[in-house]
């Protein structure tokens, strides 16, 4: 009688195996969470840019005033938390307050990113220059900020209107 040949694995093979994967993801998985966070914050540090830039552009191209503010309860108000999204609109009949029908784009929220702000707007007049009396600055960093970590973003908007991004490190 002949003897047939088995291929495969021993269970002792597949269990060593197993162990070695799990050793593996252990180390592997913290970075990976920060990889995450660092491009959560860069995705949405991204969004305020081109948020801000639509912005102005809209400004100079409608010749009116063009407003950033964070979301308010509705589609058409602005509310005082940038973590709600942002909203933009210009100000067609320049009444210097948000009509429903002056919204020019609406900007889902950011998860896991928190952004502070100190101030409740951000607006461009018809020049594209800022209408505030000092420099808008946006903070922006991952919710859980691990200390050290290069994962804060500060957006800058000057007088003039010019839109800048610095990197930062977790407190």
């Amino acid at each position: 009688m002949r003897e047939r040949d088995c291929r495969g694995f021993t269970l002792i093979e597949l269990l060593i195996v197993i162990g070695l994967a799990a050793i593996v993801l252990a180390m592997a998985l913290p970075s990976f969470v920060d990889s995450m966070r660092s491009n959560r914050v860069a995705t949405t540090t991204n969004l305020t840019l081109a948020t801000l830039s639509y912005a102005r552009s809209e400004a100079l191209r409608s010749r009116s005033t063009a407003t950033v503010c964070p979301r308010g309860a509705g589609d058409a108000s602005c509310g005082s938390d940038w973590g709600r999204g942002m909203l933009v609109w210009t100000d067609d009949n320049r009444n210097e307050r948000l009509d429903a029908t002056e919204v020019r784009r609406l900007v889902e929220p950011a998860h896991g990113t928190l952004i502070a702000a100190g101030f409740d707007a951000v607006a461009f007049d018809h020049r594209g220059r800022s209408t505030a009396t000092a420099a808008r600055q946006f903070a922006l960093k991952p919710d859980t900020c691990k200390s050290g970590s290069a994962n804060v973003r500060t957006v800058s908007v000057s007088l003039t209107g010019q839109i800048d991004m610095q990197r930062g490190q977790c407190p």
